[in-house]
C-alpha cells in the first residue's frame, strides 16, 4: 500500500507575549500562514490529521498534527508516494 503525500496551506493563530500593546499595534495583527507536508492518516468533518514521518517497517507515525478544516486553505498532492 502506498500513501500520498500532500502539502497543507493553512492558517495558525498569532499572539503576542508583550503585556501590553497599542490599538494600533493589536489591530495590525493577522494569523500566521503555516504550510505542512506530510501523509494523511484520516480526514473527517473536523480535521486533517497529518504525518510527516512515517516508520516503514511497522507504519509508525511521527510529527502528527491535527489540523482543524476551518483554518486549512489547500490542500495539494505532491508527487511522491509513501511506501508504506
Amino acid at each position: 500500500m502506498s500513501m500520498q503525500w500532500v502539502l497543507v496551506h493553512w492558517m495558525d493563530i498569532t499572539s503576542c507575549d508583550a503585556p501590553w500593546l497599542s490599538k494600533e499595534e493589536a489591530m495590525e495583527m493577522r494569523p500566521t500562514e503555516m504550510w505542512s507536508a506530510g501523509v494523511i492518516v484520516t480526514q473527517d468533518d473536523k480535521a486533517v490529521v497529518l504525518a510527516g514521518t512515517i516508520e516503514p517497517t511497522d507504519g509508525a507515525f511521527g510529527n502528527v498534527n491535527a489540523i482543524p478544516n476551518g483554518v486549512i486553505v489547500s490542500i495539494r498532492p505532491l508527487d511522491v508516494a509513501a511506501p508504506l
